[in-house]
């Protein structure tokens, strides 16, 4: 038996695209492990690529650029995504031990659904592992 699940309204799929990114960046998450999933961070992606497609097909292409969604590493969202790392114990004691790809691959699923280029995911790098070495101080 295969299930399928399967949104075909836009109006739902907006819905269902603003709930993952409720759960993803709350200030106060009810469960932080949400956050770096590789399931949600592949569904965000697959939920906003899907958007895109569909403002073209509403007859809206220049909304559909409007989901290419860049993150602004002084904003609240990149700190809430950074704030994952120290939130479980277990992921922080890790990334202190990750080599780069690791840390590289954790945070691409913490800042999905918001497009990065390696330059930003260095940056956020950085900023998480200089945030370590402040605790240890």
């Amino acid at each position: 038996m295969s299930a399928v699940f399967q949104v075909s309204d836009y109006y739902k799929l907006l819905a269902l695209h603003k709930a993952l990114i409720h759960a993803k960046f709350a200030r106060h998450p009810i469960d932080p492990i949400i956050s770096g999933s590789p399931f949600i961070a592949e569904m965000a992606e697959q939920i906003v690529s899907t958007l895109a497609a569909m403002e073209i097909e509403r007859g809206y292409p220049e909304r559909a650029e409007g989901w290419k969604m860049r993150i602004d590493p002084n904003g609240e969202i990149w700190q809430i995504a950074l704030s994952r790392i120290f939130i479980e114990k277990w992921v922080f004691d890790k990334w202190k031990s990750w080599p780069f790809e690791e840390k590289k691959n954790l945070a691409k699923r913490l800042i999905s659904p918001f497009m990065v280029d390696d330059d930003l995911l260095l940056k956020f790098i950085q900023d998480a592992d200089q945030k370590m070495k402040e605790q240890k101080e």
